[in-house]
């Protein structure tokens, strides 16, 4: 049957890779999605998804000047409020619409 040789084909050629270690190169998409995750993470996102933050520098993701002096300063601060109870819970309340705040435009 056709469907057979067509998995048989693509299962030999599975192995092949494989065995010769192949990575496929990335696209144009994905190359992107990584700068403007790596991009939002080291600025507005860092405060709610720290554990990506130290991911991404641990494993020098950030290649690109860094010298933004507001928002080092904001991500310096907030962690340290986030640590009293009621600015953490207004923070928690607020967070999904700060997020999608400046995207609303384009979403309505």
């Amino acid at each position: 049957m056709d469907i057979d040789r067509l998995l048989q084909d693509l299962a030999q050629r599975l192995v092949r890779f494989a065995a010769s270690d192949y990575v496929r190169p990335p696209t144009f998409l994905g190359v992107a999605g990584k700068k403007l995750f790596r991009d939002e993470i080291w600025s507005r996102l860092r405060v709610p998804f720290q554990a990506d933050h130290r991911a991404y520098k641990r494993l020098g993701l950030y290649d690109f000047p860094q010298k933004d002096v507001r928002t080092r300063m904001i991500n310096a601060v907030v962690p340290l409020l986030l640590r009293v109870p009621g600015f953490r819970k207004e923070f928690a309340r607020r967070i999904e619409s700060g997020m999608i705040r400046p995207y609303r435009k384009v979403l309505e």
